[in-house]
């Protein structure tokens, strides 16, 4: 057996497990409750979590520019994805809400890439 094995907590957040996984090139990562073993998390599990449809990613867009409380005032945002990849097309009132839509795309799960064709 292997002395010094890199574990997780049941409770630990998938991004801190999954960072430690590549920053030190693991494949697997046992979780370990009170020293018993209750689970292992694999790349596959990293990445099923992190894939998702165009569609379901299409969607989540959309709902984020209809909350009020999320999307900038007054403006005409529509988005496509395509392979990941989130276009936004449109128009914001202010300048400053340029960054502030791309970050907001930005952290959806499943996201990866941004193109930005906004305007203010």
């Amino acid at each position: 057996m292997t002395t010094g094995v890199e574990t997780a907590q049941p409770a630990e957040d998938l991004r801190t497990a999954a960072r430690r996984m590549v920053e030190r090139r693991l494949k697997r990562l046992p979780v370990v409750d009170d020293g018993r073993l209750v689970g292992i998390v694999s790349r596959t599990d990293v990445l099923r979590v992190l894939h998702r449809s165009d569609d379901d990613l299409a969607r989540d867009v959309e709902a984020m520019f209809v909350d009020p409380l999320r999307a900038p005032g007054a403006h005409t945002i529509e988005a496509d994805v395509d392979d990941g990849v989130v276009t936004l097309r449109g128009t914001v009132r202010i300048p400053m809400d340029l960054p502030h839509v791309t970050a907001m795309v930005w952290r959806l799960p499943g996201v990866v890439g941004v193109r930005s064709e906004a305007t203010a």
